[in-house]
Formats: structure tokens, sequence, C-alpha cells
């Protein structure tokens, strides 16, 4: 190891670049890299194939390091074992272990039980990734309350810091672990660099919308289907679905609730999309929807602003009071009908309209990159 005399970062994580199936935790990681590695030596250890995938990528070098920027190393594993953790972690002895999940076997649970054992003595910093809300701890319920009563009797939760993203993901880490206290709250690394404002085109009576995230109970897709039921005759109503199947079987029941829309309702399925495609993609649509069951961040909702498109979301996110700010609209899930009626109001406005909405997603984004402490607020989560 030659690389110069700072503090060493050691981040664990399921998927990492050039993954891309996985949405926001690969891109939050990334963002942190290239945000962070002048102050921080860093070291990624990770799966060596995307999540699904088979095979590993192709252009990497497996079970051994691999150069990805200045200041940090990826190391891709096969099948991370506990013994080829701990191995790879004496060689870094790093200062901070990082872990970007909450109920990973590899990834979370193998580096908690070495240092349940002593043999990590780093600063744990793990991030629950919107694991420990409500809309997520929804599923699979059972395994992850056996996990998190199986961290309190190790007692190891005493060793960890947790990176909560906003106040809400404090209030969640809190009411699982009354006991912590070292509890920081540093928002995501979002893409950083702007494109240009790019108008939309548009003629009243069609609409344009578009998802861009995993197809999961949590993304709760099936939900804004059913409300697509409704849409009159009158209105052309179109709406892309990009995105990773993460359960097959929610995939089934979106697919057999679209062969019941009516033929003014077009739904297609596109795949996962490379985030690097995203914002040119998004800019070809005329709103964003995602009526999730809870995010801590939410990349792509911040990706819509970005590109200077509206979002239509539920109110389970960090981004609301969008509709004072002409951005978007935050709904809660309860007011199924509050869904529909920003759908007709979204078809029936002209291009002059729907832009001063783009307008105002492009200048949230804007406003948020001009006047984020999102650098200070990571030297302290590794301080």
């Amino acid at each position: 190891m030659t690389m110069s005399e700072k503090k060493t970062i050691l981040i664990l994580t399921d998927w990492f670049f050039p993954g891309y199936k996985a949405g926001g935790p690969i891109q939050s990681c990334k963002n942190f890299i290239a945000a962070m590695s002048d102050c921080y030596n860093i070291y990624v250890i990770t799966s060596d194939r995307d999540m699904g995938d088979g095979q590993s990528y192709a252009d990497i070098q497996v079970n051994q390091w691999n150069n990805y920027m200045d200041n940090a190393r990826v190391y891709y594993a096969t099948a991370l074992s506990l013994g080829q953790l701990n191995a790879l972690h004496k060689q870094i002895a790093p200062d901070f272990v990082y872990l970007n999940s909450m109920f990973s076997l590899r990834y979370a649970i193998f580096p908690l039980w070495l240092a349940a054992c002593n043999k990590i003595t780093a600063q744990l910093v793990l991030a629950p990734r919107g694991m420990l809300h409500a809309g997520a701890m929804h599923f699979k319920t059972k395994k992850k309350k056996l996990f998190l009563a199986i961290i309190k009797a190790t007692g190891v939760q005493k060793k960890i810091r947790f990176h909560a993203t906003d106040k809400q993901e404090a209030e969640d880490i809190a009411s699982f672990f009354p006991e912590v206290r070292d509890i920081i709250i540093a928002t995501n690394f979002p893409r950083m660099q702007q494109p240009d404002f790019i108008p939309a085109e548009k003629q009243p009576g069609i609409l344009r919308c578009i998802y861009v995230s995993r197809i999961a109970a949590k993304k709760n897709i099936l939900y804004f289907l059913d409300v697509l039921r409704q849409i009159p005759v009158e209105i052309q109503f179109f709406f892309d679905i990009c995105g990773e199947v993460d359960d097959k079987s929610y995939y089934n029941q979106c697919i057999a609730l679209i062969k019941t829309l009516p033929p003014h309702v077009r739904v297609r399925f596109n795949g996962p999309v490379n985030n690097e495609a995203v914002p040119k993609l998004l800019q070809q649509y005329h709103l964003f929807v995602l009526p999730t069951l809870g995010e801590n961040f939410g990349h792509a909702i911040f990706e819509a602003f970005l590109s200077g498109r509206p979002v239509l979301i539920s109110d389970q996110s960090p981004w609301r009071g969008l509709t004072q700010k002409k951005a978007g609209w935050d709904i809660a899930l309860q007011d199924r009908d509050a869904f529909l009626q920003v759908i007709l109001k979204a078809a029936a406005m002209t291009a002059n309209e729907i832009n001063e909405w783009c307008r105002g997603a492009w200048a949230l984004a804007n406003e948020f990159i001009k006047h984020t402490e999102i650098r200070e607020q990571n030297l302290k989560l590794f301080n």
C-alpha cells in the first residue's frame, strides 16, 4: 500500500461501479468517493457483478485490488467470505469501516460479527440507506427483526456510528437503537454536475411520464398503475417504467394490471438504465413518477430535478413542499384521487405551462448544489 498518509475509509457495499442496477446505493458511494477522495484514502470491497447478474463485470480483476481513481481502490470479490474480509481488513488497517447496508450478509453481518469479536477495531459507520424506514420494514419483517435482535444481543451497536441522511432517518435509527447516541446526519452526495435546462415539448391532452427505479414493492409502482385505470379517454397517456426487476412476483402483478388498462393508457417496461444515460432520458418526458413507500434521499427524484423535470411522488421522502416551488407534487398515499388530479392537471398543460414546472424543478436542484453543506457533514461523519 503506497497511498498517501491520509486517514483511510474502507467501504463495504453489495454493488458498486460499473454496476448500476441497484440504483441509489451505487450512486451514493460513487459520488461520495468523487467528492471525498482528496481527504481520505478510500478502499471499496464489493461483489464482482451487478445485481441479478450471473457473470462478473468485464474489464476488472476479480479478487484483487483495482485502481478506481486517485486515492481509491476497489476489490471485486466473487463471494466474499468471513475469513477473506478479515484478511483484507488487516491488510488495509482502516480508520473507518463504512457499511452501506443494514441487512446484507456479506457486507453488513460479516463485518459486524468481526467487530463483535474485536477483530475490527476501526470506527464502524453504518448507513441504513432507508432500510429502517417504516415503509421498508414492512417487507421481510421477521428476518429483519431477528437481525436487529442479534445486533443488540452482541452489543455491537455500541461500537457503531450511524449515518442518517435526514432527521427522519435519525429518528428511525433512534427508535430501533434507543441506547445509541452516535447518530450523525449527513445528506447523500447526489450528482453535482447539472445539465443545461432543456424545455419540454408539450401539447394539451398528452402526457409522457417516466419511472426510474428498481421494480420492488417498496417503490410502490403497482399503486400508481392502479390509479391509471381512471384516466379519461380524451387523454393520451404514455408511461415508461425503467428499472431492474428486484421482485419477480411483484413485477408479475404489475404486468397483470397493465393488461387491464384502457388502450389510451400506454405502459412499457424498458429495463434498467445506466446512470450516465439518465439525465438525457428524463428530458424526453414531462413528469417523473415515484409513489414510494419510503426513501432516505431519493437519487432518482433528485436526478429528475437536476434534469429539469417536475416529479409526482409520495410524501415518504425528504423532498417536501414541492408544489410551492413549482417543482412537483408530494402527495400522501392515502389520497389516491390527488395523484389522479395531478395527472389530469399536467395533461391539460401547454408547453409554456409545463415548462414553468420544469424550470422550478431545475432551480430546486441548482439551489441545492450551490448551497449544500454535504461535504462538511461528511467530514464530521468521518472524524
